[in-house]
């Protein structure tokens, strides 16, 4: 009998998720390691992989109202995709989040659903100092992590690959803290983006000492507190 659920149980998977034989994949992944100010724009990454053989979709972002609202539609993207087998794709999906409500990511291939979920957000309130550190090493992040303040303080740690290029998009950090770090990994548009959160209010920390060139060579002058020579 125990036997017979089982494959029961197999038995819906697939028809729920027909196409996951396919051998296409989701990897979602949030910016700022899943901590947002409450009412911000959410930034998540979505990786799609033919594991197996090529796959053709769409990748369908979405606010989900709690059941307290009622039939409520939420805020909805759909990025369409194409990879080939062993390929990915990776993208950046960006959508407001005036609520703070949950969001949910579904992988569509060829019109058919293969995979939901539902990433880990944490929803800071806006007094909570939220501290952005692009560092060559765990040193200053974890210094950081110390400082006093309790649940008041949120550190979290980027990367060239994960810092968001849209101005609108650091509303959630309050300070950014780049230390012996290769700025000349930064885009353009990330470069651009963090000149305007400066001029918007956002304060840059930059360390100096013996890696002090890399971090701040490649920055403009707008964002240098002093000329490198």
């Amino acid at each position: 009998m125990r036997r017979l659920w089982l494959w029961v149980f197999l038995l819906l998977l697939q028809i729920a998720f027909p196409a996951a034989a396919a051998g296409v994949s989701l990897t979602v992944d949030p910016a700022f390691q899943g901590h947002f100010k409450e009412g911000e724009w959410v930034t998540l990454w979505v990786e799609v992989r033919g594991d197996e053989e090529a796959a053709s979709g769409e990748v369908v972002v979405q606010t989900e109202a709690p059941p307290v609202f009622g039939p409520v539609s939420g805020t909805r993207y759909a990025v369409p995709y194409s990879v080939s087998a062993g390929e990915a794709q990776r993208v950046a999906v960006s959508l407001p989040n005036e609520y703070s409500w949950p969001v949910s990511v579904s992988l569509y291939a060829d019109g058919e659903l293969v995979d939901v979920q539902t990433p880990d957000l944490s929803w800071e309130p806006r007094y909570t100092l939220m501290v952005g550190v692009l560092a060559a090493d765990d040193d200053i992040l974890n210094t950081l992590s110390g400082l006093r303040g309790g649940d008041n303080v949120r550190v979290v740690s980027l990367t060239a690959e994960t810092l968001p290029d849209s101005p609108g998009l650091l509303n959630s950090l309050d300070l950014l803290v780049v230390a012996g770090y290769d700025t000349g990994s930064l885009t353009a548009r990330q470069l651009q983006s963090l000149e305007a959160w400066v001029d918007r209010g956002g304060t840059l920390l930059l360390f100096g000492g013996p890696e002090g060139e890399r971090t701040l060579g490649p920055l403009p002058a707008s964002l240098k507190p002093v000329n490198v020579s």
